[in-house]
């Protein structure tokens, strides 16, 4: 995540490809998603994190976030699992969903 202009935060993806690695602007949670599924590193510039955390004093509602994602990503994890085991021709490893 690398920006924060307006109240709308940005983000780059770096990818790997045949010419090496490459930078894509991405959408903040398209990144985050992809990250998680992945499972690479997220990294936040820490400026915009503190410019980003509230005032502890200002009267902010704190506003609870579905897992959603979570539940996707885990979901996505479990089927490219299961691409793989197939591909393979072994059985499928627990790799464990939101649900247990």
């Amino acid at each position: 995540i690398t920006q924060l202009l307006s109240s709308i935060f940005y983000a780059i993806v770096v990818v790997q490809g045949p010419a090496g690695p490459r930078e894509v602007d991405a959408r903040p949670s398209d990144a985050v998603n992809l990250a998680v599924v992945t499972g690479v590193p997220i990294r936040v510039n820490a400026r915009l994190f503190a410019a980003a955390t509230p005032d502890p004093d200002a009267d902010v509602r704190r506003v609870s976030f579905p897992s959603a994602t979570a539940d996707i990503a885990a979901e996505t994890v479990r089927r490219l699992a299961e691409k793989h085991a197939k591909r393979l021709g072994t059985p499928p490893a627990d790799s464990g969903t939101a649900d247990e």
